[in-house]
C-alpha cells in the first residue's frame, strides 16, 4: 500500500511529466508549508521552504488586491518572466504553483493543474 506523502509526490510527478515544459510544482499550504513537491532538479530543503512562505505571500496579496479591485476570489495568478512563467492556483487552504517554460502550452498547464489540485486536495481529505 502506498503512502500519502508517496501518492501526493506521484501526483505532482505526473503533472510536471505528462505536460511539456513544466519544470517543476510545489504545493503549499496558507502558512507556507510545503506539503509536497516534484522539481526536476535538485533544491537545498532549507531554499524550498523558503519558496513555499514566498509562494504564499504572493497568494495572498493577490487574494488582498483582488478583493480591493472587487474582481472576486483569484483562480490563478500567472508570473510571466524572460526565463520562465510561473503560475499559481488555489483551493481553500493548499496553493499550488507550477514554473513552467515560456513557451508551455499555458492552456494545457492549466487544465492539468487544477485536476492534479483536485487530486491532491481529495488525498488530503479535503
Amino acid at each position: 500500500m502506498e503512502t500519502r506523502e508517496t501518492l501526493l509526490e506521484e501526483a505532482l510527478a505526473g503533472l510536471v511529466k505528462n505536460v511539456r515544459g513544466i519544470e517543476g510544482a510545489v504545493v503549499v499550504d496558507r502558512d507556507g508549508f510545503v506539503v509536497t513537491s516534484y522539481i526536476r532538479t535538485s533544491r537545498d530543503p532549507d531554499q524550498l521552504y523558503a519558496i513555499g512562505a514566498v509562494l504564499t505571500s504572493i497568494w495572498s496579496a493577490a487574494e488582498r488586491n483582488s478583493q480591493i479591485l472587487e474582481v472576486g476570489v483569484p483562480e490563478r495568478l500567472l508570473i510571466q518572466g524572460s526565463s520562465a512563467n510561473v503560475v499559481f492556483f488555489g483551493t481553500g487552504d493548499l496553493i499550488l504553483a507550477v514554473k513552467v517554460d515560456p513557451e508551455a502550452p499555458l492552456g494545457l498547464v492549466f487544465i492539468e493543474a487544477k485536476r492534479v489540485l483536485a487530486q491532491i486536495k481529495s488525498l488530503l481529505g479535503g
